[in-house]
C-alpha cells in the first residue's frame, strides 16, 4: 500500500471511530431483534491522588501513561519554591516536593482552570473556561469558586498583583477586576470590545497590561480605560517589576523598561507565544517549537540575549511557563502531559513526566490482570507501536518491531498468545508473552481491505475482520490464515467467546429506508455457517462477550434514523437483542470483565469532551459515567478478573479496579 493510499484507508477507518454523537438519559428495555438461523427480518424496537507509581482503586481512574497525567498543561504556577500546581483536564495537579510526586486536586469550577496566579505562598486565583473564577487560601490545595459575572465567554488570563487585587481577561474581550479579594467583580471593558485578547499582567493594583492581537494595551486607572503601548500582535506579557515586561510577539519578544513607554526588540526564533514568565528582571524563560516541531524552552540571564535551554521531541509541544517571583524555581508544561523543572531560574531543565510513548494507542488487551498488550500508530514510520506490561500496569515497555503498519485491533488469548491486526491487511503475532514477534502480510483484497477487529477465545484459534467484510481464521495462534468467509457487508466490532461462536457487528444505513441499523452476524460452527440479525436504529462499533450467550454492543447514533439507543445486548446468543442507552456518552468501545461488570468508553455529550467512561454492574443494560481525567478520545478497552485498562489518544494508558 502507497502512503497516500496508507494515509486514505487510516483516514477512512478512523473517521468513523472520531465522529462524536450525544447519547440519550435514562435506560429502558426493549427487544430489537430475533435472530434465526437465517437472515431475519428487522423488529421495530421501542424507544483522587494520582502518586508516581499509580495502582488502580475500586470505581478510581489513575493514570498508567503517560505521569503523571497526560493531559495538556495550559496553566502552571509555583507559590513557592518547592509546591507548584499545574492544570489537568477538569482538575489540577499539585506538587509539594518540587515535582517528585503529584496529588490530584478537585477543582469546583465547570470547564477547569485555564490560567493561575500565585500573589503569595498560600493565596492562589485560577480563570476558568465558564468564566468563573476560583481562590485557594491554602498553597492550592483546595478552591472555592467565585462568581465573576461574565457570561459566555472564556476567561483565559488573570494577573493578581496583591492577595486581594486581580485581573482576569476573556478570549472575546471581557475584562474583569476585583479588589475585595474575589468576592466581588466589576467589569472593566468600558465598551470595548478587545477580542482575541490573551495574556495580561498587572504590575500594580492600578497597572495592567493585555495582551491582544491588535496591540499591547495598558490602563493606569484600574482597567477603566486602556490605551495600545505596542501596536504588535501580542500574545503573552509578563512584568517582573514595575517598569520592566516582556511582551511575546511573532518571532520576537519585546522588552521595555519605563513602565511601557518604549520597547526593543529581541530576536526569539520559535517563540510561540504561549508562555512567558520571569523570576526577576533579567532571569527569563519562554516557551518555543524548533523548524521541525520540537518543544523548546528559551531563557536569558540579562533580559536581552535568548537561547535554547531545553527541547523535546514532537509531537511534544510546551505550552505553559512559571517562574517563582524572587526565587530560581521554574515549571514548564506542555501537551500530553509534559512536566518540565528548572532550579536555576530556566537555564538546565530536567522532565518531571515520563511515558513509554507519546503515539495515539488504538487498542488494548489484557488478561490474567497483569499481562497487557497496546497497540497504535507509530508516525516516524520505523517501527510498530506496541507497548505491553506483565504487572498490570505499573511499568509498561515499548517492543521494537520494525515496521509501518498502523495496528487497529489486538487480542490476547492469554499471556502467551497475542494478535494484532492492522490498516495495512499486517498480523502481528506472538507466542512467548511479547519476547519475539512474527509479522505476516494477509491477501485481504483491495477494497477496504483494512482489519478492524481481532479476536482470540484460545491459544490455538483466531478470528480476524476486515472492513470490507472478510472474515479471517486461524488454528495455529495466529501464524497461519485461511479466509473464512465474505459476509459482503462492511464490519467494525468484532468479538469470539468460543473457538466455534463469533459474533460481528456492521453498522450501516439500509439503501430502501432512511433507518440506519447494524447488522449482527453470528457463527456456532467455527465459521462454517452465518446467521444474521438487523438491528434497526442503532449504530454498533464494538462488541464484548462474556460467554456465547451474553454479547453488549455499543456504539453512536443520534439524528435522523436513529432510534435513541446507543447499543444492544443479548442474553441468549443472539436470540434477541435488548435496546441499550448509556447515560451522556458517545460510547465507541466496550469491555465486559464479567457477566455484570463492563466499561464503556469513548467521548462525552455531542462532540464536547473526549474521554468519556462509563460503567455497568448489571452486565450492560444500565450505565453511569464516570468523572473525566482524561480529555483525549478513549479508543479502547480490555477488563480482565476485576482491572480494566483503557487506551486512547496522546498515549494515553488508563486503570481502574471495577
Amino acid at each position: 500500500m502507497q502512503p497516500l493510499e496508507r494515509a486514505v484507508a487510516r483516514a477512512l477507518i478512523l473517521l468513523i471511530s472520531i465522529v462524536l454523537s450525544a447519547g440519550c438519559d435514562g435506560v429502558s428495555k426493549s427487544p430489537l431483534a430475533e435472530m434465526s438461523p437465517a437472515s431475519a427480518a428487522p423488529t421495530d424496537p421501542t424507544p483522587a491522588a494520582i502518586p508516581s507509581s499509580p495502582v488502580a482503586t475500586k470505581s478510581t481512574w489513575g493514570w498508567q501513561n503517560p505521569r503523571p497525567q497526560g493531559n495538556d498543561i495550559s496553566a502552571v504556577q509555583c507559590p513557592s519554591q518547592t509546591v507548584c500546581i499545574a492544570n489537568s483536564g477538569m482538575n489540577l495537579i499539585r506538587t509539594t516536593d518540587q515535582g517528585a510526586n503529584w496529588t490530584a486536586v478537585s477543582f469546583p469550577v465547570r470547564g477547569g482552570a485555564t490560567a493561575l496566579a500565585c500573589p503569595s505562598t498560600t493565596v492562589c486565583y485560577a480563570a476558568s473556561a465558564s468564566g468563573e473564577a476560583a481562590r485557594s487560601n491554602d498553597g492550592g490545595r483546595t478552591w472555592t469558586e467565585l462568581a465573576t459575572g461574565v457570561i459566555g465567554d472564556s476567561l483565559v488570563a488573570i494577573s493578581c498583583p496583591t492577595v486581594a487585587d486581580c485581573t482576569a481577561t476573556g478570549s472575546l474581550g471581557s475584562i474583569v477586576v476585583t479588589t475585595d479579594g474575589g468576592n466581588t467583580w466589576a467589569s472593566r471593558r468600558s465598551g470595548a470590545a478587545y477580542y482575541s485578547a490573551f495574556g495580561t499582567s498587572c504590575p500594580g493594583t492600578s497597572t495592567c497590561f493585555l495582551a491582544n492581537a491588535n496591540g499591547l494595551l495598558k490602563t493606569v486607572d484600574g482597567g477603566l480605560t486602556w490605551n495600545i503601548v505596542l501596536a504588535h500582535n501580542i500574545a503573552e506579557i509578563t512584568c517582573p517589576s514595575a517598569t520592566t515586561c516582556f511582551a511575546g510577539g511573532v518571532q520576537t519578544t519585546y522588552e521595555t523598561n519605563d513602565g511601557g513607554g518604549s520597547w526593543f526588540a529581541e530576536s526569539t526564533p520559535g517563540a510561540t507565544f504561549r508562555g512567558i514568565s520571569c523570576s526577576d528582571q533579567t532571569h527569563c524563560a519562554q516557551t518555543a517549537i524548533s523548524p521541525s516541531g520540537d518543544g523548546i524552552l528559551l531563557a536569558t540571564v540579562d533580559g536581552h540575549n535568548w537561547i535554547p535551554t531545553a527541547s523535546a521531541p514532537a509531537p511534544t509541544a510546551f505550552i505553559s511557563v512559571a517562574c517563582a517571583s524572587g526565587g530560581a524555581i521554574c515549571i514548564a508544561g506542555g501537551t500530553i502531559g509534559a512536566l518540565f523543572l528548572s532550579t536555576d531560574a530556566g537555564q538546565k531543565w530536567r522532565e518531571l513526566d515520563s511515558a513509554v510513548t507519546r503515539y495515539n494507542f488504538e487498542a488494548v488487551s489484557c488478561r490474567n490482570r497483569a499481562f497487557c498488550v497496546a497497540v497504535g500508530y507509530n508516525p516516524e514510520q520505523t517501527a510498530l507501536l506496541v507497548a505491553l506490561t506483565r504487572n498490570g500496569g505499573s511499568t509498561w515497555s515499548m517492543t521494537h518491531i520494525p515496521g509501518d503498519e498502523s495496528l487497529t485491533a489486538v487480542s490476547c488469548a492469554s499471556s502467551s498468545v497475542c494478535v494484532a491486526v492492522g490498516l495495512n491487511a499486517n498480523v502481528l503475532t506472538t507466542r512467548d508473552g511479547g519476547a519475539t514477534w512474527k509479522l505476516n502480510e494477509l491477501d485481504s483484497g483491495s477494497v477496504l481491505n483494512m482489519f478492524v477487529g481481532v479476536s482470540c477465545p484460545s491459544d490455538s484459534v483466531c478470528y480476524a475482520a476486515t472492513q470490507g467484510g472478510l472474515v479471517f481464521k486461524s488454528t495455529d495462534g495466529g501464524l497461519g490464515w485461511v479466509k473464512e468467509t465474505n459476509l459482503g457487508i462492511q464490519l467494525r466490532g468484532l468479538d469470539c467467546p468460543g473457538t466455534d461462536v463469533c459474533y460481528v457487528a456492521s453498522p450501516v444505513q439500509d439503501p430502501n429506508t432512511p433507518v440506519v441499523l447494524t447488522v449482527i452476524a453470528m457463527t456456532v460452527d467455527g465459521g462454517a455457517r452465518w446467521s444474521t440479525a438487523k438491528l434497526p436504529g442503532i449504530r454498533i462499533w464494538s462488541l464484548s462477550c462474556v460467554n456465547d450467550q451474553h454479547c453488549v454492543g455499543l456504539g453512536t447514533c443520534q439524528g435522523r434514523g436513529c432510534n435513541g439507543y446507543q447499543g444492544a445486548m443479548t442474553e441468549n446468543g443472539g436470540a434477541t437483542w435488548t435496546g441499550i442507552a448509556p447515560t451522556e456518552t458517545s460510547p465507541y468501545f466496550v469491555s465486559c470483565g464479567s457477566g455484570t461488570s463492563c466499561v464503556a468508553v469513548g467521548a462525552a455529550g455531542a462532540g464536547a469532551i473526549p474521554g468519556g467512561i462509563e460503567t455497568s454492574s448489571d452486565g450492560g443494560l444500565s450505565w453511569s459515567d464516570q468523572p473525566i481525567i482524561d480529555q483525549n478520545l478513549l479508543r479502547g478497552v480490555s477488563c480482565s478478573r476485576g482491572n480494566c485498562w483503557a487506551v486512547g489518544d496522546g498515549a494515553a494508558i488508563l486503570t481502574a479496579a471495577i
